[in-house]
Protein backbone atom coordinates (compact mmCIF):
# COMPACT_ATOMS: atom_id res chain seq x y z
CA UNK A 1 0.00 0.00 0.00
CA UNK A 2 1.29 3.45 -0.88
CA UNK A 3 1.62 6.20 1.67
CA UNK A 4 -1.11 8.79 1.57
CA UNK A 5 -0.27 11.94 -0.35
CA UNK A 6 -0.89 15.42 0.91
CA UNK A 7 -3.81 15.78 -1.53
CA UNK A 8 -5.93 13.03 0.02
CA UNK A 9 -4.52 12.87 3.53
CA UNK A 10 -7.93 13.58 5.07
CA UNK A 11 -9.46 10.63 3.14
CA UNK A 12 -7.25 7.94 4.75
CA UNK A 13 -9.20 5.55 6.92
CA UNK A 14 -8.00 4.35 10.30
CA UNK A 15 -7.61 0.77 8.94
CA UNK A 16 -5.32 1.96 6.14
CA UNK A 17 -3.20 3.89 8.62
CA UNK A 18 -2.89 0.85 10.95
CA UNK A 19 -1.95 -1.40 8.00
CA UNK A 20 0.74 1.09 6.98
CA UNK A 21 2.15 1.17 10.52
CA UNK A 22 2.22 -2.65 10.68
CA UNK A 23 4.11 -2.97 7.40
CA UNK A 24 7.74 -4.01 8.07
CA UNK A 25 10.23 -1.23 7.57
CA UNK A 26 12.78 -1.36 4.81
CA UNK A 27 16.28 -2.07 6.08
CA UNK A 28 19.16 0.11 4.93
CA UNK A 29 22.79 -0.90 5.20
CA UNK A 30 24.83 1.56 7.21
CA UNK A 31 28.15 2.36 5.56
CA UNK A 32 31.24 1.48 7.60
CA UNK A 33 32.91 4.39 9.39
CA UNK A 34 35.62 6.03 7.31
CA UNK A 35 39.14 6.54 8.57
CA UNK A 36 39.52 9.64 10.71
CA UNK A 37 41.04 12.47 8.73
CA UNK A 38 44.37 13.82 9.88
CA UNK A 39 44.32 17.56 10.60
CA UNK A 40 46.21 19.66 8.10
CA UNK A 41 49.02 21.55 9.84
CA UNK A 42 48.88 25.33 9.51
CA UNK A 43 51.85 27.10 7.97
CA UNK A 44 54.47 27.59 10.63
CA UNK A 45 52.98 24.97 13.00
CA UNK A 46 56.16 23.30 14.20
CA UNK A 47 54.38 20.61 16.23
CA UNK A 48 53.16 18.82 13.08
CA UNK A 49 56.40 19.00 11.09
CA UNK A 50 59.16 16.44 11.16
CA UNK A 51 62.22 18.67 11.59
CA UNK A 52 64.42 16.43 9.46
CA UNK A 53 61.92 16.13 6.62
CA UNK A 54 60.82 19.76 6.56
CA UNK A 55 62.45 22.08 4.08
CA UNK A 56 63.22 25.56 5.26
CA UNK A 57 61.69 28.35 3.22
CA UNK A 58 64.14 30.38 1.21
CA UNK A 59 64.89 34.00 2.02
CA UNK A 60 63.08 35.02 -1.18
CA UNK A 61 59.96 33.07 -0.18
CA UNK A 62 60.04 34.59 3.31
CA UNK A 63 60.49 38.06 1.79
CA UNK A 64 57.51 37.49 -0.52
CA UNK A 65 55.38 36.33 2.42
CA UNK A 66 56.52 39.37 4.41
CA UNK A 67 55.63 41.74 1.56
CA UNK A 68 52.22 40.10 1.21
CA UNK A 69 51.47 40.41 4.92
CA UNK A 70 52.74 44.00 4.98
CA UNK A 71 50.50 44.93 2.06
CA UNK A 72 47.44 43.42 3.71
CA UNK A 73 48.14 45.02 7.07
CA UNK A 74 48.97 48.49 5.74
CA UNK A 75 45.88 48.58 3.53
CA UNK A 76 43.77 47.30 6.40
CA UNK A 77 45.24 49.84 8.80
CA UNK A 78 44.65 52.67 6.34
CA UNK A 79 41.01 51.62 5.91
CA UNK A 80 40.54 51.22 9.68
CA UNK A 81 42.00 54.66 10.34
CA UNK A 82 39.69 56.18 7.73
CA UNK A 83 36.73 54.48 9.37
CA UNK A 84 37.69 55.60 12.87
CA UNK A 85 38.59 59.14 11.84
CA UNK A 86 35.69 59.60 9.45
CA UNK A 87 38.08 60.94 6.81
CA UNK A 88 39.27 59.78 3.40
CA UNK A 89 41.81 56.97 3.54
CA UNK A 90 44.45 59.08 1.75
CA UNK A 91 44.91 61.08 4.95
CA UNK A 92 46.18 57.95 6.71
CA UNK A 93 48.33 56.61 3.89
CA UNK A 94 51.21 54.50 5.17
CA UNK A 95 54.56 55.70 3.91
CA UNK A 96 56.66 53.51 1.63
CA UNK A 97 59.41 53.44 4.28
CA UNK A 98 56.99 52.17 6.93
CA UNK A 99 55.64 49.54 4.55
CA UNK A 100 59.20 48.44 3.68
CA UNK A 101 60.11 48.20 7.41
CA UNK A 102 56.97 46.19 8.03
CA UNK A 103 57.70 43.85 5.09
CA UNK A 104 61.26 43.27 6.35
CA UNK A 105 60.00 42.53 9.87
CA UNK A 106 57.35 40.14 8.58
CA UNK A 107 59.95 38.42 6.37
CA UNK A 108 62.01 37.69 9.48
CA UNK A 109 58.92 36.29 11.23
CA UNK A 110 58.06 34.19 8.15
CA UNK A 111 61.59 32.82 7.97
CA UNK A 112 61.67 32.06 11.70
CA UNK A 113 58.33 30.21 11.60
CA UNK A 114 59.05 28.63 8.20
CA UNK A 115 56.02 30.29 6.63
CA UNK A 116 55.70 30.42 2.86
CA UNK A 117 52.35 32.25 2.84
CA UNK A 118 50.37 34.73 4.87
CA UNK A 119 49.66 33.51 8.39
CA UNK A 120 48.16 35.86 11.00
CA UNK A 121 50.43 35.24 13.97
CA UNK A 122 50.71 37.19 17.16
CA UNK A 123 54.09 38.57 16.16
CA UNK A 124 52.56 40.11 13.03
CA UNK A 125 49.90 41.89 15.06
CA UNK A 126 52.45 43.22 17.52
CA UNK A 127 54.74 44.43 14.74
CA UNK A 128 51.79 46.13 13.05
CA UNK A 129 50.82 48.02 16.17
CA UNK A 130 54.41 49.07 16.86
CA UNK A 131 55.18 50.24 13.32
CA UNK A 132 51.74 51.63 12.47
CA UNK A 133 50.70 53.01 15.86
CA UNK A 134 50.95 56.70 14.89
CA UNK A 135 48.23 56.65 12.17
CA UNK A 136 45.92 54.80 14.56
CA UNK A 137 46.47 57.44 17.22
CA UNK A 138 45.89 60.20 14.64
CA UNK A 139 42.62 58.57 13.62
CA UNK A 140 41.33 58.44 17.20
CA UNK A 141 42.41 62.05 17.71
CA UNK A 142 40.56 63.13 14.56
CA UNK A 143 37.46 61.39 15.80
CA UNK A 144 37.60 63.22 19.14
CA UNK A 145 38.17 66.56 17.40
CA UNK A 146 35.15 65.99 15.14
CA UNK A 147 32.95 65.23 18.15
CA UNK A 148 34.10 68.42 19.89
CA UNK A 149 33.50 70.48 16.74
CA UNK A 150 30.00 69.00 16.33
CA UNK A 151 29.18 69.78 19.96
CA UNK A 152 30.50 73.32 19.53
CA UNK A 153 28.27 73.82 16.45
CA UNK A 154 25.28 72.52 18.38
CA UNK A 155 25.98 74.90 21.26
CA UNK A 156 26.45 77.85 18.88
CA UNK A 157 23.08 77.12 17.26
CA UNK A 158 21.43 76.88 20.67
CA UNK A 159 22.99 80.19 21.71
CA UNK A 160 21.74 81.87 18.51
CA UNK A 161 18.26 80.46 19.10
CA UNK A 162 18.24 81.81 22.65
CA UNK A 163 19.50 85.22 21.51
CA UNK A 164 16.70 85.43 18.91
CA UNK A 165 14.15 84.46 21.54
CA UNK A 166 15.43 87.18 23.86
CA UNK A 167 15.19 89.75 21.03
CA UNK A 168 11.61 88.70 20.33
CA UNK A 169 10.71 89.00 24.00
CA UNK A 170 12.32 92.47 24.20
CA UNK A 171 10.39 93.55 21.10
CA UNK A 172 7.15 92.31 22.69
CA UNK A 173 7.91 94.20 25.90
CA UNK A 174 8.76 97.35 23.95
CA UNK A 175 5.44 97.12 22.09
CA UNK A 176 3.53 96.66 25.35
CA UNK A 177 5.34 99.55 27.04
CA UNK A 178 5.40 101.51 23.84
Amino acid sequence: MALPTTDNRANVSLDELINELNTPRQEFETPPPSEPRQPVPLPGDRSKIDPEAAQRVSAETAAAAGAQIAGLVTNGTQALCAFIGGEKSDKYKISAAQQRDLAESYAKVAEHYNMSETNPVLAAVILSLVILGQPLRDAFSDRRIKKVEEEQQRLDQEQKRQALEMLRMRDLLDKENG
